[in-house]
């Protein structure tokens, strides 16, 4: 058998067994500049940089993710992820290739801009019916994730992207860098099936790569995640796009979140919100993950709160 991202013996570093079945399962023969003209750098991270590049054969524009394998030991599982999840909401990959040094990642070339660069240039003017509809996209493409046995565990603006630049296009998430499978427990959809006892541990430090702003209080304080993790991230970027600031205080050197300084009853999301949209991000940024809704959860909730209104004006 080869590797399965739901597999107890799945490690952190992983066998040559394992790596030999993601070459054969999902690496390209040749090689990568034989199909593609690379470009320009467009962007980089922890655990890589995307390079732009035109497909030679369609002359259709792709991104291209260069991962050292010598400094990154996750890159092979960064494939078998990717590959384990489909969904309009998710980055596709269209082939992989390797060298020596490098794992070369294709994925389509998303041309409509970082979702950290719209909340940017409209910190507290974004409507709260847009942060929702854009909330809905985060939580979807999650939920894939999340079903297909991962947590994503860097959620933030910068990894998600518009697909297009046409107004209204839908957000893509990017960037499995940090993501992690679920070992001890499959994802629990429901709050009932949910036990925190089963949540998983990132026993390799490297890999808490995560943005520490986004980051759950679980996963930065004692290195435990489960697919509320990511619902804490999206709770966050909704925060900031609804009020322009961060939900919590941060130390001196404004590196780390002071979880205890969470703004229970912020002023503005009283004002723009009704009763139940306050209840649904309260719930998703509870600090204890076992009170956190699961991204299914959440969709449900945030879908009849679309339909119904967010307005709090009836109160």
């Amino acid at each position: 058998m080869g590797l399965t991202i739901s597999d107890p013996n799945f490690k952190s570093t992983m066998e040559d067994s394992q790596i030999e079945h993601v070459k054969r399962t999902f690496v390209s023969g040749g090689s990568i500049e034989d199909n593609f003209n690379l470009q320009h750098e467009i962007g980089a991270g922890a655990f890589g940089r995307v390079i732009f590049a035109r497909d030679k054969e369609m002359d259709t524009p792709v991104a291209i993710k260069i991962m050292e394998k010598k400094n990154n030991p996750f890159s092979y599982r960064e494939v078998e992820l990717i590959h384990s999840v489909s969904h309009p909401n998710v980055c596709d990959c269209k082939a992989v290739y390797e060298d020596n040094d490098n794992i070369y990642l294709v994925t389509t070339a998303y041309t409509g801009g970082e979702l950290y660069d719209y909340v940017a240039d409209n910190l507290g003017e974004i409507e709260p019916r847009r942060a929702f509809e854009l909330g809905m996209d985060m939580l979807r493409a999650l939920e894939a994730c999340h079903m297909s046995g991962f947590a994503h565990l860097d959620v933030k603006p910068e990894n998600f992207m518009f697909k297009t630049k046409a107004l209204g296009a839908p957000l893509v998430l990017v960037d499995f860098g940090s993501a992690e499978p679920f070992v001890r427990r499959a994802y629990a959809d429901t709050s009932d099936k949910y036990d925190p006892e089963g949540d998983d541990k990132i026993t390799d430090l490297e890999r808490l790569t995560g943005t520490a702003m986004y980051m759950s209080p679980e996963v930065s304080l004692a290195a435990k995640f489960s697919s509320r993790s990511d619902v804490w991230s999206v709770g966050v970027t909704l925060f900031i796009m609804l009020t322009g600031s961060l939900p919590y205080e941060s130390d001196e050197d404004k590196k780390t979140p002071l979880f205890e300084t969470l703004d229970t009853e912020n002023q503005i999301i009283k004002k723009i919100l009704s009763a139940e949209a306050r209840t649904l991000l309260n719930s998703m940024l509870h600090l204890d993950a076992s009170q956190r809704v699961s991204t299914s959860e959440a969709i449900a909730t945030m879908a009849a709160i679309l339909e119904s209104g967010l307005s709090n004006e009836h109160e």
